[in-house]
């Protein structure tokens, strides 16, 4: 068996430049055996090992038997060994999480916390085999893809997997072999939980099948393994070539000829980047998601932890969470308001004389200044804004005039607006109200020049 994990090291790296491996040890076959495997590997690769027993303050004198078993262990062997103790229950109850789901969690975070205080150092743990093969199958049965058909991986982060390699017959030959006794879990006995169930019934109906059951499993895995990482791979480069990240979200444009899992691999990544998490986004939301490629401009869904997204013209928009912040500020003229967003707008009084020239320059805007009635403002959009559209003063609401524009929704809220209170003079960048077009009677007026490093017109 030690060949093979020697083997299964050198193609994957686990040992490679690590100083210090941090083992978790519970007192059962695998860790036991991992333990074991660990002290004839240490002068080779030229590492030591730290013990980690976690009491998880269950299974009463069981649990202490293990700890003592560890203790003497460690001690037999001069190896170091840090212990840690919990009360699951009550953990599980403040977390809100299951007795196994807080136990995984602190265990991970105690191998972590050790592992902090040594330079180059791992976290083996002692998945086999046969945990690769539950895995695989538990995720089977729950639905998966291409990423949970790998099971277990060899290293994730800074956590190996030394015995991923072997089986479990594999464990227990090697400890009779070396006359090691070790520690049963009699809760590993009951099917009362998914992964015992198909651990103790269901694995063991697929060898009566075939014998190398297991060993099929995990060379499917390890192709589905490689060809994961390639496809994902390869979605990182589409995604760097389509995504736009900036502060209020993420831009994904299609990509040309990619197909449907590509385009949903982009989703994913798009959702993970946003929220850092995807944790109960199901294949329906990606689904929706992608379909919307095809909608209307305008078109928005809202899906888990408050993402929402928004059809574009240049694709789909993922929305980060913000609380819209609503800014109005009065204006006196002359005078030079510096915006939020580093942009400026300039206002001036001028005496106009007829005949003279309009300015064409995009960010600089002439009106009559007579035609103002109410307190000249910069703000954000309100409700009852409007614009007037023609010289008969028909008038147009903003949110009509956003749409028909196909101004993006994520960025109306955002966007400074020039008002005289609930009638817009000029929204940046698009049209002036036609009521404070400059004309043959106009004698006074306003001029807005708009600029900035982050002005974009």
């Amino acid at each position: 068996m030690l060949s093979e994990v020697i083997e299964f090291n050198n193609r994957y790296g686990l040992l490679d430049g690590c100083g210090s491996v941090i083992v978790g040890l519970s007192g059962g076959a695998d860790s036991v055996a991992l333990f074991h495997v660990l002290r004839e590997l240490r002068s080779r690769y030229g590492f030591s090992i730290i013990a980690v027993h976690v009491h998880h303050g269950i299974r009463g004198e069981e649990a202490d038997r293990d700890l003592d078993f560890c203790r003497n262990l460690c001690r037999r062997y001069g190896v170091e060994l840090r212990e840690f103790f919990y009360d699951i229950p009550k953990l599980a109850k403040e977390l809100s999480l299951s007795p196994e789901e807080a136990g995984r969690k602190v265990r991970y975070d105690s191998f972590r916390s050790v592992a902090s205080e040594y330079e180059n150092s791992r976290i083996a743990v002692a998945h086999h085999g046969n945990d690769r093969a539950e895995t695989v199958i538990f995720n089977m049965t729950r639905g998966t893809g291409m990423k949970g058909l790998r099971g277990i991986v060899p290293m994730r982060d800074n956590i190996i997997r030394p015995l991923l390699c072997v089986t479990k017959a594999d464990i227990l030959g090697y400890l009779d072999e070396i006359h090691q006794d070790y520690c049963l879990d009699s809760t590993n006995e009951s099917n009362d939980y998914s992964r015992n169930r198909i651990r103790n019934v269901i694995l063991p109906e697929l060898a009566k099948i075939n014998s190398s059951a297991v060993s099929n499993i995990c060379s499917m895995a390890d192709k589905m393994m490689e060809l994961n990482d390639f496809v994902e791979n390869y979605i990182d480069d589409m995604y760097d070539k389509c995504a736009v990240e900036d502060e209020r979200g993420i831009l994904l444009k299609r990509p040309d000829n990619a197909c449907a899992y590509i385009v949903k691999g982009m989703i994913i990544k798009a959702i993970s980047n946003l929220k850092g998490t995807l944790k109960d986004i199901t294949d329906n939301h990606i689904s929706e998601i992608c379909e919307m490629f095809d909608k209307r401009n305008g078109r928005r869904i809202d899906i888990k932890y408050g993402i929402t997204v928004e059809k574009e013209e240049k694709g789909i928009f993922f929305l980060k969470d913000s609380d819209i912040t609503y800014n109005e500020y009065e204006v006196e003229v002359p005078s030079k308001l510096i915006l939020p967003d580093g942009n400026f707008m300039e206002f001036k009084k001028i005496l106009w004389n007829k005949g003279q020239k309009i300015s064409n320059e995009v960010c600089t805007k002439f009106f009559d200044y007579d035609r103002i009635k109410d307190r000249l403002l910069v703000r954000n959009r309100r409700k009852d804004d409007y614009l007037v559209v023609n010289s008969a003063g028909n008038r147009k609401k903003l949110n009509r005039y956003f749409i028909d524009c196909k101004i993006p929704e994520h960025i109306r809220d955002s966007i400074f607006l020039l008002a005289d209170g609930d009638h817009i003079m000029w929204v940046p960048g698009g049209r002036i109200s036609e009521e404070y077009k400059i004309t043959e009677d106009t004698k006074n007026v306003l001029c807005v020049e708009c600029g900035g490093s982050e002005w974009k017109e």
